[in-house]
């Protein structure tokens, strides 16, 4: 009786260990996520970063251009410098 449950045991391990082994296999070849979720695009990483700023160092005046797409990319929930919302607030309402 013990050895059928230790047989069973080390059945179901090795078949859990089979289907890591080809799940991983399948995320290798990109056909599903196993283990490691995908990397959110996030534009080019660093060495973007590292080019906008060289960018603005060279080009001061390029700066509302590079804010302009920020604010774009993040829908426009970015709040000025000065703290300062870009709409006027009505206070007649």
């Amino acid at each position: 009786m013990a050895q059928t449950v230790v047989f069973i045991v080390a059945l179901a391990v090795i078949v859990l260990v089979l289907l890591d082994q080809v799940a991983l296999w399948m995320a290798r070849r990109g056909w599903i996520y196993w283990r490691k979720q995908p990397r959110a695009a996030s534009g080019g990483g660093a060495m973007a970063g590292l080019l906008t700023e060289f960018q603005q160092l060279v080009e001061p005046g390029v700066r509302h251009v590079i804010e302009d797409r920020e604010e774009r990319r993040l829908g426009n929930l970015s709040v000025p410098a000065d703290g300062r919302d870009k709409k006027p607030t009505n206070s007649d309402e």
